[in-house]
This record gives structure tokens, C-alpha cells and sequence, in this order.
């Protein structure tokens, strides 16, 4: 039977680089940004087992009419992928609190109108895997990046608790938290890293994969990722 997976943020970036690898293990994919026509275009070089189902993680309502579509369409869900992020940089000297305020809705808020929508799925079966993409700021603070490390911080203190939450219905949540990915959100935050110092999507995508294999005696709670270059054991 084909396993469905729901990756929100997968119209680009590791949202993107995810669902390709999926669909290249033979899972049904189902991509939601804000953009139909970037989920369309990814949806489509993605081929036959990719579905664009556009929407707005901040939107509760589209969450849940995109879960019902998948319902309706792919008859269950096996696993979300919590992609969907967003990155505003600057010293926290004059820091807008309103950018502060908008990074929390897409990346805490989002998360959780995501999970919400999937645990309607999820819980009756008692089976399924829910995975939120955070980063190592979720861990640590860098110069220039405190409200998106709050807001990072906040997204991984809200999966340790949905974790503790969905256990006894047979439900597993991971976070990853990858340091420098070759992404534009990366490149913005830092311009000091060369392309061959990153990860690639692709890296991300993979670890995704190892949390998916997992046997059903076996769980991961957080699962750091970083440049081979970077320091070991910093966080």
C-alpha cells in the first residue's frame, strides 16, 4: 500500500528536496505552500505521485480543508513533514516586534495548525509520524537571528510536548535541526558560508528518510544535523 506524506513549505527549499525524495521511495506526496503555482511547478517535476494542495499554515481553516482533501483523495496520512518557515534577521536593537510577532505565526503557529489538522487522520488510526523541520537555532542563538531563534526555540518546545501528548495514541514526533542547508534563507542569514560548506537539501531529506525506517520499537526525539565543518558538539 502506498504511504501518503503531507510536507507543508514543500513548494521550495527542504520542504522541496523532501517530497522529491519521497516520491522517489514510492510515497504519495502532497505539497502545501502559499504559492499554487510554485506547489504546482514542484507538484510537476515531481511527477504522478505528487499533489500541489496549496494553503496558508497560518490559516487554520486551509489546513483542515487540505487534510480533508487528503482524507477524501489518498484515504489516510502516514506522516506530516512541517516544513514551512520563515526568516527575518537583524540585531535585536530596534527589532520590529511585528516581524517577531509574524516569524511566530508561520513557524510556531503553522506547526501547530498543520498537526492539529493531521492528528484528525493520525489519531483514529493510531499510526503515523510527525516531523518538524526546526534548526539549530531552536538550540542555540546566533548574532543578527534572535527573533528567528525565538520563534525556532518556541517550535521545538511546542513538538516536545506534542510528543508527550500523542505517545499513547501510537503517534512518534521528531524534530530535526539541521545548521547551514543551501537554501535562500540560509544565503540571507549567512552570506560568510560558501556554497561548499553547507549542507544540501538533499542531507535534510536523507535524515527525514532514517526517521521514517525506523522500526516501530524505535523512536527519535531530536535529531541534530550539521556542516561537516562546523564545530562538533557545539549545542
Amino acid at each position: 500500500m502506498t504511504r501518503t506524506a503531507w510536507i507543508t513549505g514543500g513548494a521550495t527549499g527542504i520542504g522541496a528536496g523532501v517530497a522529491h525524495a519521497l516520491a522517489a521511495d514510492g510515497w504519495r506526496v502532497w505539497l502545501t505552500s502559499r504559492s499554487a503555482e510554485a506547489c504546482a511547478a514542484t507538484a510537476s517535476a515531481i511527477g504522478p505521485l505528487a499533489t500541489a494542495a496549496a494553503g496558508d499554515v497560518t490559516d487554520p481553516a486551509a489546513m483542515t480543508a487540505i487534510v480533508q482533501r487528503i482524507q477524501v483523495e489518498a484515504g489516510g496520512l502516514d506522516c506530516l513533514v512541517c516544513s514551512a518557515g520563515l526568516g527575518v534577521y537583524g540585531a535585536l536593537d530596534g527589532f520590529a516586534p511585528a516581524v517577531l510577532e509574524r516569524m511566530l505565526r508561520v513557524n510556531v503557529g503553522g506547526t501547530l495548525n498543520a498537526a492539529q489538522a493531521a492528528l484528525s487522520l493520525m489519531k483514529p488510526a493510531r499510526a503515523g509520524t510527525i516531523i518538524g523541520i526546526a534548526s539549530v537555532m531552536a538550540v542555540t542563538g546566533y548574532r543578527n537571528q534572535g527573533g528567528y531563534a525565538a520563534s525556532k526555540h518556541a517550535m521545538l518546545g511546542l513538538l516536545k510536548v506534542l510528543a508527550k501528548e500523542v505517545q499513547p495514541d501510537g503517534l512518534r514526533v521528531s524534530c530535526l535541526c539541521p545548521g547551514g542547508v543551501d537554501t535562500a534563507m540560509v544565503r540571507a542569514s549567512r552570506p560568510d558560508l560558501k556554497p561548499g560548506e553547507v549542507m544540501a537539501v538533499e542531507d535534510v531529506a536523507d535524515a527525514v528518510r532514517f526517521l521514517l525506517s525506523l522500526s516501530p520499537r524505535c523512536a527519535v526525539d531530536v535529531l541534530h544535523l550539521r556542516r561537516r565543518g562546523a564545530e562538533p558538539f557545539a549545542v
